[in-house]
């Protein structure tokens, strides 16, 4: 592993122009081969503020915060380019930034990551990593902020081959990013008001893999936007709506717990999110064209 990403793993390097340095205990993280992952929740009693200067590239995103965080993208900056940090934020290694708080907490994912080492074996033309040499501040991208919450997710509560799952994250996020900097796949989904496909394959996932399902307010604050703007996007791209996406998800779920468990009607309804099991009985018969029962009856006697 690059020892400067190795280091970022053990601290998230903050320094002051005084050369005071700031640090806090992981509550996890991960490594591999170019990257190095830490989540981890910083308190401040009191307002301050700070030059950030990593060694190592340095993508961030706030997962819950109580504060009030604005950075200016470089120490000299005008009060015209300070920022409230909502979304996803890039700072290449070397690269000062002025943060400034207020008292509160706050919890972030960071992923310290070298381009060369992370995609050696991918057919990236190596003149894109020479692109990403400026901060960039609240990326609006809904594939970099849900993919960063993914690894948040796949650290806290492993799944299945957790070490292969961050790793293929990690690059796809790596490759998203430097698409950012050259102009490509972010910039043409925004200009043409649509998400681009992996952004939809993306959202579709994170609905599909949760344990509950997610309202339409819940995935824009995942993506970093509202709801309306998201809604639009999405409808655009796939020519139907996140509302009704959702609704079809709420029924595919309930078949198969009609399915596969003895629960219920009222039970899969509050499983599946339905006001009421009446609710559910209406919205399934105009999906399938028969109650939920007779769904159940129909299967265990085919």
């Amino acid at each position: 592993m690059n020892s400067k990403i190795e280091t970022a793993l053990h601290r998230q390097p903050v320094v002051s122009e005084a050369g005071q340095l700031f640090e806090c205990p992981a509550e996890a993280s991960a490594s591999g081969r170019g990257y190095a992952i830490r989540i981890q929740t910083t308190r401040r009693p009191d307002s301050g503020e700070v030059i950030f200067r990593p060694n190592t590239n340095v993508l961030e995103l706030i997962l819950e915060k109580d504060c009030e965080l604005v950075i200016r993208n470089s120490p000299d900056a005008t009060a015209a380019q300070a920022f409230d940090v909502q979304g996803v934020t890039f700072v290449p290694a070397g690269v000062p930034l002025l943060c400034r708080w207020s008292p509160g907490r706050q919890r972030s994912i960071y992923c310290h990551v070298d381009f060369e080492e992370l995609l050696r074996d991918s057919p990236i033309p190596r003149k894109l990593f020479e692109l990403a040499t400026e901060a960039r501040i609240n990326l609006q991208n809904p594939y970099l902020v849900m993919g960063m919450r993914r690894i948040a997710e796949e650290i806290l509560s492993p799944g299945v081959a957790p070490k292969l799952q961050v790793e293929l994250s990690m690059k796809s996020l790596a490759i998203e990013l430097l698409g950012c900097f050259a102009g490509q796949k972010d910039g043409r989904a925004r200009n043409a008001g649509r998400m681009s496909g992996r952004a939809v394959q993306r959202l579709h996932d994170y609905v599909e893999s949760s344990g509950g399902i997610p309202c339409i307010e819940e995935i824009a604050s995942v993506c970093g936007m509202n709801s309306r703007r998201l809604s639009t996007l999405y409808r655009n791209a796939t020519g139907t709506t996140l509302r009704a996406y959702l609704a079809g998800v709420r029924i595919k779920r309930a078949q198969s717990l009609l399915l596969s468990t003895d629960l219920l009607i009222k039970q899969i309804a509050y499983e599946c999110d339905f006001a009421s099991a009446a609710a559910f009985v209406a919205a399934f018969r105009k999906t399938m064209g028969m109650t939920p029962l007779e769904f159940r009856r129909s299967a265990a006697g085919s």
